[in-house]
């Protein structure tokens, strides 16, 4: 890369014509091939599959996982938690 200065104003006007003159592209190309952050229809089937083990029969505990709370509520919140936090990507 050279030395070059630039004048900003003039690149964002540059990008600016690109941008529309390309959009279509821009929009399905870059855009809609980016990976999602949050799936919100796989987070909602987590949490429904947290409900139907919280639901069932209690064996060992209800997520094959030693209880880290004293309360079945806090446990539920705590595994609502973990998937919002991982928004329902892997």
């Amino acid at each position: 890369m050279s030395d070059d200065l630039i004048s900003r104003k003039s690149l964002i006007e540059n990008l600016n014509k690109f941008a529309l003159k390309h959009y279509d592209a821009l929009i399905n190309d870059l855009i809609m091939k980016e990976p999602i952050a949050f799936n919100k229809a796989k987070v909602i089937d987590e949490l429904k599959e947290c409900k139907k083990i919280m639901l069932s029969p209690v064996n060992i505990d209800c997520f094959g996982e030693e209880c880290k709370e004293n309360d079945c509520a806090a446990c539920a919140f705590r595994k609502a938690i973990e998937i919002v936090e991982k928004g329902g990507i892997e």
